[in-house]
């Protein structure tokens, strides 16, 4: 499981290789300045707003794009500070805490945020036409994840049976003792069971008040169109919608919020979670790998924008409406009382070879299999608006709000002010500023080159640039395309 967990977030994150909840998803040329919803243009414009479509290019002549390879990620947490995210979280995700760091980690990560997100787009072609509007296609992967630990879900996620909410220890020589603080350890290396006595225990949900873990692997193959619906004056009208096909590989979303305690898991099967007796009778059980799918659906995308004046861009689009069906290793759990543990808990930061602890047969939910659930893909309304200048430069500014609540979407709306300056031709360089959504405030800054022709297009951004340089917060995020083409 190690070997194939590391690989696979190598993969996602694009270190060797994500949100659903990412601004402008992998349109690089965007990402620097944090806005995109009048920013986007071409095959770029699926999952912002359709419309961008049937704007007319900037290269006369060229009427078809393409690229491949296009991805970005992003890594956040408050718990840890800049050096301790890259040198401890990234280079050291698989070594194992000893029990001092675990009780470390464990007061860290309580009442804190970890978010991932990564997203490669596979490839995507759009063709303008002089009288249909514009067309594209994209094929590409987002993944999500986030945590917010209580005291208690740290402690007990991190420590397991030695966790301070355990009343006594069992030992490997049958002993049992009452789990006091500062016990030596030899001692704790000893205990195999915590537990509390009957009548001691709370409910899952009362442990995980305010806690919350969600995961979603998506794939999505889109078609998307946008066209001028008419000009008034100076003002051009523009619609567009998209509509796309989801095979879904991961979607976890466990917590307690607002008074509704959640528990539901689908998950490919090279995630190797072992379930035990549940497993053995779930209807839903599927074998395979990492990439054999476990649930699909359908979602679309609606959008409008207008263009005053060949200056000023408006635009408003609501994404991602739709729902999963998933129908493979489908699992939910029920808010029972939490007496006892056998697990050591978390042993690193490798959270997805620790999900055992919450999703396997000795974790600290029981699981219950089901054929299938139904679930609402993550929706989100986008506005905004950017001002020309001469050319050579757009500012702007981007409102995202989330619409609905589940796994893969942001907790918080997201606002953003953001610009693009081409002092040349063949170089743009983007800045803004962002915040809300699952992060703190954020300073992108991205630089694009391209070809005068605009023929061949590449570019870098990070999602904050403070991060470069500051301890607290941090966000280590890239984007990046390298094969980008008009003709």
């Amino acid at each position: 499981m190690r070997s194939r967990a590391y690989l696979f977030i190598l993969v996602l994150l694009g270190i060797a290789h994500t949100s659903t909840a990412q601004t402008e998803m992998s349109a690089f040329p965007c990402s620097g300045s944090g806005i995109s919803t009048t920013l986007a243009t071409d095959y770029q414009a699926i999952g912002i707003n359709p419309s961008n479509l049937g704007w007319s290019g900037k290269y006369e002549g060229k009427k078809v794009a393409f690229g491949l390879g296009d991805l970005g990620y992003s890594l956040y947490t408050d718990a840890l500070d800049r050096d301790e995210l890259k040198k401890d979280f990234v280079k050291g995700f698989d070594d194992k805490f000893s029990y001092a760091e675990k009780v470390a980690v464990a007061k860290d990560f309580t009442d804190a945020e970890l978010t991932l997100n990564g997203d490669l787009r596979l490839f995507g072609v759009s063709l303008m036409t002089a009288s249909a509007g514009g067309f594209a296609i994209h094929v590409a992967d987002r993944f999500q994840w986030y945590n917010r630990f209580n005291r208690s879900t740290s402690e007990i996620l991190y420590l397991g049976r030695t966790a301070p909410y355990f009343q006594h220890l069992l030992l490997a020589d049958s002993t049992v003792i009452d789990n006091e603080p500062d016990l030596p350890q030899g001692t704790l290396d000893q205990v195999i069971n915590g537990y509390n006595d009957r009548g001691e225990g709370k409910p899952i949900s009362k442990l995980m008040e305010d806690a919350e873990v969600t995961m979603d692997w998506v794939r999505e193959y889109a078609l998307s169109w946008g066209y001028l619906i008419g000009t008034s004056g100076v003002v051009n009208w523009y619609g567009g919608a998209s509509i796309r096909y989801l095979t879904g590989f991961a979607h976890a979303d466990v917590g307690y919020e607002d008074g509704e305690f959640k528990a539901f898991s689908a998950l490919s099967p090279g995630f190797d979670i072992d379930y035990g007796d549940a497993g053995l009778s779930n209807p839903s059980t599927r074998s395979g790998t990492i990439m054999t799918p476990v649930g699909s659906g359908v979602s679309g995308d609606i959008g409008f924008s207008t263009y005053i004046k060949n200056v000023v861009r408006v635009g408003v689009s609501y994404t991602n409406l739709g729902v999963m069906t998933w129908n493979g290793n489908v699992y939910t759990a029920q808010n029972d009382t939490l007496y006892e543990l056998s697990s050591a808990g978390f042993d690193s930061y490798n959270i997805f070879d620790n999900a055992d602890l919450v999703l396997g047969e000795h974790g600290i939910l029981k699981w219950e299999g089901k054929k299938q659930e139904k679930i609402a893909t993550p929706q989100q309304t986008r506005i905004g608006a950017s001002y020309g200048i001469k050319e050579i430069a757009e500012v702007g500014f981007d409102v995202i709000i989330p619409t609905n609540k589940v796994a893969g979407n942001y907790e918080k709306p997201v606002y953003a002010l953001g610009g693009q300056v081409s002092p040349k031709k063949f170089f743009t360089i983007s800045l803004g500023m962002t915040t809300g959504g699952n992060y703190d405030t954020r300073v992108p800054m991205g630089l694009t080159l391209r070809l005068p022709t605009g023929v061949w297009e590449v570019g870098v951004a990070t999602r904050d640039v403070i991060s470069l340089f500051s301890q607290s917060t941090p966000t280590l995020s890239m984007c990046a395309g390298f094969l980008r083409f008009r003709v």
